[in-house]
């Protein structure tokens, strides 16, 4: 903060050192004494301030929108949206309202820079420049995130539940891209299918029971016109595998998706928490330790239209830690070479 002001104080001595001169000499020359005590010193915020965060232009360049919070407020309270015109005057908190039509703090801007794409508390909104409006484009119980503009502008793409779909912007038309399936999820058939005594009952009840075989011709001939339909092949994760940061290609063909995978067997250190609610101490799950088995991380290019997925072969191996042996074990190989030379 000191710095801070001394950059200030040079700046505006080098446009009116006069005025600045003036105005040193007029501040008063009193210093304050701090005391330097436990009390004082874990003031923390409290103390030196609050640093201002997400702080972005207006689109014309007139306006400067940050998120801060003022030294005495709460610690836990959150910050707040604040605007000031770029020469420093009229700082302002907005009200929550006001707060919302203010220009996002992240977001993919378009080609003509008129229009923003963000996904904010997990819906997508879009928001108009030349208005200072935002517009809600998705109200869902699943998550959106990281939308994209693509191909004219007038289409998104974005994730939702490990998977990438398209929106319309004119149409309002919503398409999936991918079908990366979770470990675990059975496919329909699989789900159907019981055990062997199982099966052979549906089969007799087939023969015997009109309403039953026309039922289940009727299903499987949904089923093959599904399929005729759904031509795209699904991507199947692995147990302990999630698909994530999922990427469009610019003609709209391919999807990169970065999947990452756990270390199979490793433990994670626990770091106890001794100042909680319930009074007791409680377990923070930790990293995991260095000679553990560690995850990785790989990149895989799927087909949009056949979903026909390759993996990219970026050349490096997955090193397996030596495993340490025990002094037991040691004594009782020593012990087994001897008789063995005996």
């Amino acid at each position: 903060m000191k710095s801070i002001l001394s950059f200030i104080f040079i700046i505006s001595f080098c446009f009116n050192p006069a005025g600045a001169l003036a105005q040193q000499q007029a501040q008063p020359q009193t210093v304050k004494k701090f005391e330097l005590t436990i009390d004082s010193i874990m003031r923390g915020a409290d103390l030196v301030g609050y640093e201002p965060e997400n702080v972005r232009w207006s689109r014309n360049g007139e306006k400067i929108y940050f998120r801060w919070k003022r030294a005495g407020e709460p610690r836990i309270g959150e910050y707040a949206t604040y605007v000031v015109d770029r020469d420093g005057g009229n700082l302002r908190k907005l009200s929550e309202e006001e707060a919302k039509q203010a220009p996002p703090t992240a977001g993919d801007l378009s080609k003509d820079k008129k229009m923003t794409v963000y996904a904010e508390n997990g819906d997508v909104f879009l928001y108009d420049h030349e208005k200072n409006e935002r517009k809600q484009i998705t109200r869902t119980t699943e998550a959106e995130t990281n939308p994209r503009f693509i191909g004219n502008q007038r289409r998104i793409y974005f994730t939702r539940q490990s998977n990438l779909y398209t929106l319309s912007l004119d149409e309002g038309l919503l398409e999936q891209l991918t079908d990366i399936r979770a470990a675990g999820a059975p496919a329909a058939d699989a789900q159907r299918k019981g055990t062997e005594s199982q099966e052979a009952i549906k089969k007799e009840e087939r023969e015997l029971l009109e309403a039953i075989r026309e039922r289940a011709e009727k299903r499987e001939q949904d089923e093959k016109k599904r399929k005729e339909r759904e031509k795209r092949k699904p991507f199947q994760l692995a147990q302990g595998q999630t698909a994530a940061n999922l990427s469009l290609s610019p003609d709209g063909t391919y999807v990169v998706a970065v999947v990452n995978e756990s270390g199979t067997g490793a433990k994670n250190t626990i770091v106890p928490n001794y100042v909680t609610e319930s009074a007791f101490t409680e377990d923070i799950p930790g990293r995991t330790k260095v000679g553990d088995v560690q995850g990785r991380s790989r990149m895989a290019i799927i087909n949009v239209e056949s979903g026909e997925s390759k993996w990219v072969e970026h050349g490096q191996r997955v090193e397996v830690a030596p495993r340490v042996q025990t002094k037991t074990e040691g004594n009782a190989t020593a012990q087994t070479a001897q008789e063995r030379g005996t």
